[in-house]
């Protein structure tokens, strides 16, 4: 992919992570006025568990395939044909078992019920993923904007008909499975329809390809489950430790924080293909997103400060105005995260996937220490802290080699 074909598709990536992220955002404000500070906390219980599960069902497949298929074109079809066979095998087993021990997972009774009506992401989920890989991979980034923004207008109206007939939470988690099912079933016929010769062209599936795969994919796997325990833990330490009206207030805040992540992550996800093509113009695209990212990061933390609680007692309700000091914690979190993530996708580019992992795990360590010291104490607003200091460490960590492979 050029240079000029990766800011393109970047601008894309933008678009629909900015109406994606405006959704969501709707979306939480909707549950919390309907439901209040512990429905919301449930909601974002139920997906702390499943999101995490949902990367390990992936296997790190969808970021394999970003990589090679930008590559020269000759293993394409054996990829994708050996990549949905893995899919199948990894997610329906982890689907199974998620709705089996949901009751040994969570004690509360509707987190547990919430587990067990979800189980089927695990499939959705990774299913949806791999077809955007392949599209981001080739360069095509309408169908991933008109997938995924059609996906939550449709969950966000639906929910807001539930609500309006007296549904619950329940109903809202049970549209998120229908939702997801549905972004799946689209990718799949978009894809039948945009790469019918590669389909055509696919070779038949062998034991020793698709291990050849699967341990290819293994470090990606490592790294995606480290980067959604990053992002969740905690929202499950504190319903461990605390209680799910923090968990509200921790969702709450972590939701700008969320939408404001859609621009960095559009930037990475066209700056993977074109800099595992080879080096090139990434280079200098590399260099100008670190001081987008330094910008982009001061920003936020200044207005977290200066508009924060004033924005969260607007769109959630007064009772969210004391997540306050937890959304400018986030900011500050994410100001190291956008760096440390930069760094990240150049070592992945360039196959420095054992050391990418190992500052991962180094940092979630470093998060969960913090979390059984902070949270007890200062509730959500520890949890964020723990957060924006591993965060911290993670970055400290990759500084210098990051830096060397990009």
């Amino acid at each position: 992919m050029s240079a000029a074909s990766a800011g393109r598709a970047a601008r894309i990536y933008l678009l629909s992570n900015a109406l994606g992220a405006g959704l969501l955002f709707a979306l939480s404000a909707l549950i919390a006025r309907a439901a209040g500070v512990g429905g919301l906390g449930l909601y974002a219980a139920v997906n702390a568990w499943v999101l995490p599960l949902a990367l390990l069902a992936d296997g790190g497949l969808s970021t394999l395939v970003v990589r090679e298929m930008a590559a020269p074109p000759a293993r394409r079809p054996a990829l994708m044909a050996h990549a949905l066979a893995l899919r199948l095998v990894i997610s329906v087993p982890l689907m199974l078992l998620l709705a089996w021990a949901a009751p040994q997972l969570a004690a509360d009774a509707p987190l547990a019920a919430g587990l067990r009506m979800s189980a089927p992401m695990l499939l959705f989920l990774p299913l949806a993923s791999l077809y955007n890989a392949a599209f981001r991979a080739h360069g095509r980034a309408w169908p991933v904007l008109a997938r995924n923004v059609g996906m939550l207008a449709a969950q966000l109206a639906l929910t807001v008909a539930a609500f309006a007939a007296g549904a619950g939470v329940g109903a809202a988690i049970a549209l998120n499975v229908a939702t997801s099912g549905g972004l799946a079933l689209a990718g799949w016929a978009l894809y039948r329809l945009t790469f019918r010769g590669a389909l055509s062209a696919a070779p038949p599936l062998t034991p020793g390809g698709l291990w050849s795969m699967l341990r290819a994919a293994a470090p990606f796997l490592m790294a995606g489950v480290l980067g959604a325990l990053q992002l969740r833990l905690a929202v499950m330490m504190l319903e461990a430790r605390s209680t799910l009206g923090a968990v509200g207030l921790f969702s709450a805040a972590s939701r700008p924080v969320e939408a404001a992540r859609m621009a960095p992550n559009a930037l990475f996800g066209a700056l993977l293909p074109a800099r595992s093509a080879g080096p090139g113009a990434a280079n200098t695209d590399m260099r100008r997103a670190h001081w987008q990212l330094l910008a982009l990061g001061i920003a936020l933390c200044a207005g977290a400060a200066a508009f924060g609680e004033a924005v969260l007692a607007l769109v959630f309700g007064e009772a969210f105005r004391a997540a306050a000091p937890t959304l400018l914690l986030l900011c500050i979190g994410m100001a190291f995260s956008m760096q440390r993530g930069l760094l990240l996708l150049a070592c992945y580019a360039r196959h420095e996937e054992a050391f990418a992992n190992t500052t991962l795990a180094l940092g979630l360590l470093a998060q969960g220490v913090l979390s059984l010291l902070l949270i007890p104490a200062w509730g959500a607003a520890g949890a964020a802290a723990s957060a924006a200091a591993s965060e911290a460490v993670g970055l400290a960590l990759i500084w210098r080699r990051g830096r060397a492979v990009r």
